[in-house]
């Protein structure tokens, strides 16, 4: 699905990423973990065409990222950044909407997809409300729905449930895992390395801007690893119900 080979790159003259190689494949539920700085959210950047290599290339389906147009990226790949920011108040439907930009289709598709993607993230009665008017949750799940309403193959997440509860942070993952179950490869960043070891199928851990693991949860979410890549003692025990890693603070 997507060949990520050598690449570096960076802001200005400073690299963040140095020859980071990653391959994933159709319908996975990657988590991408590791410490501020390491470079998670910009190799997101980069997957999705916001950044381009210095070297190295990304291949999506078998052909060269940067050979397609913003359309043909978008219709493939849907992007939630960590933070979003609007400078006119559109109505959270108007925003929804915005994700049908690279669809020439007609107008009775778009509005069917806008329902669809509103639906899923509960924000169907916001529709009519502002976007200046919401609380960082709901705002965060407006913006998922216009990723959704892309139809991508791929979607990326940046900290997906930062600003969110926590009803609406399990919420979320609920439907991140439907949506893989419905052919969407899942990649998204995490800070919260329990929901990464719930959710996740794999989990790749970055530091200092390159892979430095890269396997099942049971396997990663490790205390030694934990200390490693953060520098703090955890306590790890399995999960009663689900018997994945589940990390306590000491």
């Amino acid at each position: 699905m997507l060949d990520i080979i050598n690449i570096t790159v960076g802001y200005k003259h400073f690299p963040v990423l140095k020859e980071l190689s990653l391959r994933i494949k159709e319908n996975e539920f990657l988590g991408i973990i590791g410490p501020n700085g390491s470079g998670k959210s910009t190799l997101l950047r980069t997957i999705c065409g916001i950044l381009q290599p210095w070297d190295g290339k990304i291949l999506l389906q078998g052909v060269e990222i940067s050979r397609l147009t913003k359309k043909e990226i978008a219709r493939k790949i849907g992007y939630v950044p960590q933070l979003s920011s609007f400078a006119f108040p559109f109505t959270c439907e108007e925003i929804v909407l915005m994700g049908r930009y690279a669809h020439d289709g007609h107008r009775k598709r778009d509005y069917e997809v806008v329902n669809w993607a509103m639906e899923l993230t509960d924000t169907l009665t916001l529709k009519r409300r502002k976007i200046n008017e919401l609380s960082g949750g709901e705002l965060q799940r407006v913006v998922i729905a216009r990723a959704l309403a892309q139809e991508p193959k791929i979607l990326l997440l940046d900290e997906p449930t930062v600003h969110l509860d926590i009803n609406h942070r399990m919420e979320i993952f609920k439907l991140l895992w439907e949506l893989k179950l419905h052919g969407i490869t899942i990649i998204t960043v995490l800070h919260d390395l329990n929901l990464a070891s719930e959710y996740s199928k794999r989990v790749v851990v970055i530091t200092d801007g390159k892979v430095v693991y890269d396997g099942l949860p049971q396997d990663i979410i490790d205390k030694e690893i934990i200390k490693r890549t953060y520098g703090i003692d955890v306590n790890i025990i399995k999960n009663p119900l689900s018997r994945l890693p589940l990390i306590l603070p000491r």
